[in-house]
């Protein structure tokens, strides 16, 4: 048995693949990532400590 507490040289380890049966594992998944960082980015807004300031275009001259 070799020692485990090294480095380990040799080839990558590939993560294994999705299996999908149709498109609609996928679509789910995708619908589900996206949900997630909604909710994700909606509690970030509400426990962020600093007010987010936006800045607004008051003049449409730089065009």
């Amino acid at each position: 048995m070799s020692n485990l507490n090294g480095t380990y040289h040799g080839p990558a380890i590939p993560p294994p693949p999705l299996d999908y049966d149709c498109c609609c594992g996928y679509i789910f998944n995708l619908i589900f990532k996206v949900i997630l960082g909604v909710i994700v980015f909606l509690f970030w807004l509400i426990v962020c400590p600093n007010k987010v300031k936006v800045a607004g275009v008051t003049d449409g001259s730089w065009f």
